[in-house]
């Protein structure tokens, strides 16, 4: 090329420093500058003379002859197309950057941030009182008291009532803020107070503040103390033991025996938590009806703390003064504190404290607190807060009502019969454990042992003392009071599933494994108490009217028992069904009174005859005359029953009756029938027995006294009187 462009230098600091003003090609497509248009710039022309551009849209004719006619620059072929472009308008660009709206904006917006050092407000502090004008209400007061003698606010500092609205929401979510603050020491430890240096209101007094002030304070610290809460039922939740599987992955496992908190005191902080978290939404529609009012947008908007105050109130009533109140009740009771439960204020500490309850009584006495709670409130005619308590109970007692669900789907767990592949409906008999907050207690009986039915579960009980010296412990049951109706039907019910389960017996309930499952059709207890009709239908969030005819405590024991009734009853109707058909219960029924009571009269007879006949001291020749007798008849298994006696071989049949009392009859029933005949039941049927036998005895012995072929003399008195008392003693026995 003839013509080779220059080398370009390296760009400096130096050199854009020393420039003048859009010179340099880094100013080149800086606020609108277009391209050509920068002096010092690639596109800038090779024979400017470093003036500045023509603002003329039209080119200078001379200008462009005198381009065109310069011999000192030769054209080459390929010249830049940005040559023959058009010239650029200047204006738009010289406009542009004429403008600084930007600054002023910045300006108007720190104009607005009333939490700096700073800011003075607008409105005029030297004005005179006057009752029309509630802006001089403030001022005045504070130049008619002086300075130095108002406390709880800066004496210069004021500020707008929408934006101390503001920070009153910001401050009720527990966040720091202008007007209240909290305190983690001294007189008002763990409180939110009104910050010592909160700006003034012009329209209000300083007390008026204050108090209005004061009252949002107790507000936030209620929340703040649920909050503190439900972090550390979370947090406590949280931590567990994480042990190695057999697969090589790890699993967070966390023991009943280890656990310090129940799983219904997590529920109801998880409700407490959806509550605040309510609360919290509720503040920020509220800001930002505020900013919206601020930008003109939508209908007109009165802003000021009163209505502020009377909004929240009419939203939540007393709400969370109430779980507060019911929150420090339980854990004072529960930890025995001998702090009133008004002074218990530290109630996120409740995890860490030690219970002086079993879990099982600290979910009943939550879930009564509630109840009460709710029933005082409905009282009082807060609906408000009574709704909100409804719904806090109904979450708090689903994990009751899941464990009531196991109960009912798997029976009582039965600890020493051999895990099985699979019991009927599937699942296996691994051992299970009841979990320490159910209504039902394991004692850990045997299976076999005869006390098992009715020892071996059995409802919660807290054995108290009454009192009294000497006098004998006194035992309460654990059981809610929603619960108390249904609670023996619930424990019957449980025991016959499980032992249908035992005997490896179908349900007979009418439903498959494969098809509609036992229990499978299960509702929370949320949908339980929206809809009490048994209808199977989903509950939305957005039902105004929630059970709200619901306000005692008979109202949801009524519900839950119409609920619970039909599966207990249908589980206890198949154990009666499986005992009857296919354990034979009235076939050991029959013979059991045929043998105790005698109603056999033909074969006992005979047998009562050998046993009147010789001694029969020995049980060898009662067992053995016994069978003999019965082989010839079917209606008792003579195998199964067994003779002893354990009387005083001094007193002989013939002498007195009461030889008989040491006779002993044992019935061998199979199992189940164990536990409706125990050893208690089958010593009944002996003693009755022994009495019918006494009799027999008896009314044979009388009839052999007889005096024949002897003259008896119509005087002899006491002749007359021994026959008297015969006929009397026969017409007893007989």
């Amino acid at each position: 090329m003839r013509n080779p462009d220059k080398a370009m230098a390296a760009l400096t600091w130096q050199d854009i420093l020393a420039e003048e003003p859009f010179e340099g090609q880094h100013w080149e497509g800086v606020y609108g500058l277009p391209s050509g248009n920068v002096v010092g710039s690639h596109s800038w022309g090779a024979d400017s003379d470093g003036s500045t551009p023509s603002l003329s849209p039209w080119d200078d004719e001379d200008d462009t002859e005198q381009s065109s006619s310069s011999s000192e620059i030769e054209l080459t072929d390929k010249v830049p197309d940005h040559l023959y472009e058009s010239e650029p308008d200047t204006r738009t660009w010289g406009s542009q950057v004429a403008s600084y709206n930007h600054r002023y904006e910045v300006e108007e917006m720190q104009a607005r941030q009333y939490w700096r050092p700073d800011w003075r407000s607008p409105a005029s502090l030297h004005k005179l009182f006057n009752i029309g004008d509630a802006s001089t209400l403030g001022p005045a007061f504070r130049r008619l008291l002086g300075p130095g003698r108002v406390e709880g606010t800066v004496q210069d500092k004021w500020i707008n009532e929408h934006n101390a609205v503001r920070e009153i929401l910001t401050g009720l979510q527990g966040r720091r803020n202008l007007m209240i603050e909290w305190v983690n020491s001294g007189e008002d430890a763990m409180k939110f107070i009104p910050a010592a240096s909160a700006p003034s209101l012009l329209q209000l007094t300083p007390a008026s503040q204050l108090s209005i002030l004061s009252s949002f304070a107790r507000t936030a610290t209620t929340l703040e103390h649920l909050r503190r809460f439900v972090d550390a039922i979370f947090a406590h939740a949280a931590r567990g033991s994480v042990v190695p599987s057999t697969t090589g992955s790890s699993r967070l496992i966390m023991s009943n025996f280890s656990r310090r908190t129940t799983r219904t005191f997590e529920a109801f902080a998880e409700t407490i938590d959806a509550q605040v978290r309510e609360f919290d939404s509720w503040c920020a529609t509220q800001e930002e009806s505020i900013c919206m009012g601020q930008a003109g947008i939508g209908a007109p908007l009165v802003v000021s703390l009163l209505s502020t105050e009377q909004a929240l109130r009419s939203r939540f009533s007393d709400t969370f003064s109430s779980i507060l109140d019911i929150l420090q009740s339980v854990v004072q009771r529960c930890t025995r504190s001998a702090l009133q439960p008004e002074v218990m204020t530290a109630v996120w500490t409740y995890p860490d404290l030690p219970k002086r309850m079993c879990p099982a009584a600290i979910t009943a006495l939550l879930l009564d607190s509630l109840l009460q709670s709710i029933q005082k409130c409905s009282e009082m005619g807060d609906n408000i807060t009574a709704d909100a308590m409804k719904r806090v109970f109904s979450d708090t007692a689903e994990p009751s009502w899941g464990l009531i669900h196991q109960w009912l789907r798997d029976g009582m767990p039965v600890q020493d019969i051999a895990p099985h592949p699979t019991n009927q409906v599937g699942r296996a008999l691994d051992g299970r454990q009841l979990d320490e907050e159910f209504i039902v207690e394991d004692n850990e009986l045997p299976l076999l042992d005869p006390d098992f039915w009715k020892e071996g579960f059995v409802l919660r009980a807290d054995t108290a003392e009454t009192g009294t010296p000497g006098a004998e412990r006194r035992s309460a049951m654990i059981v809610p009071i929603f619960l108390q109706p249904i609670a023996v039907d619930l424990l019957e019910a449980g025991k016959a599933l499980g032992l249908l389960r035992t005997l490896g017996i179908p349900l007979a309930l009418g439903q498959h494994y494969g098809a509609d499952q036992w229990m499978a059709s299960w509702r929370s207890f949320k949908d339980v108490l929206h809809a009490p009709t048994g209808e199977h239908q989903e509950v939305s969030d957005e039902d105004a009217s929630q059970f709200a005819g619901m306000a005692s405590t008979d109202d949801f024991s009524s519900m839950v028992y119409d609920e619970l009734i039909g599966p207990c009853r249908q589980a206890k109707e198949s154990l009666s069904r499986v005992l009857a058909d296919e354990c034979d219960l009235w076939l050991h029924l029959i013979a059991m009174e045929g043998l105790y009571l005698m109603r056999r009269g033909d074969v006992m007879s005979n047998f009562v005859d050998v046993l009147f006949s010789r001694p029969w001291e020995d049980f060898h020749f009662l067992n053995n005359a016994f069978q003999e007798i019965c082989s010839s008849t079917k209606w008792i298994e003579s195998s199964l029953v067994r003779f002893s006696h354990r009387g005083n071989k001094d007193k002989t049949i013939n002498r007195t009756v009461r030889a008989m009392e040491g006779l002993c009859i044992e019935y061998a029933v199979p199992f189940p029938f164990t536990y409706i005949w125990g050893p208690h039941a089958l010593q009944t049927y002996s003693s009755i027995f022994v009495f019918v036998l006494q009799i027999r005895r008896a009314k044979r012995t009388l009839e052999r006294i007889l005096v024949r072929n002897t003259k008896v003399s119509q005087d002899n008195a006491e002749l007359k009187m021994f026959y008297a008392m015969r006929g009397k003693l026969s017409w007893f026995v007989k």
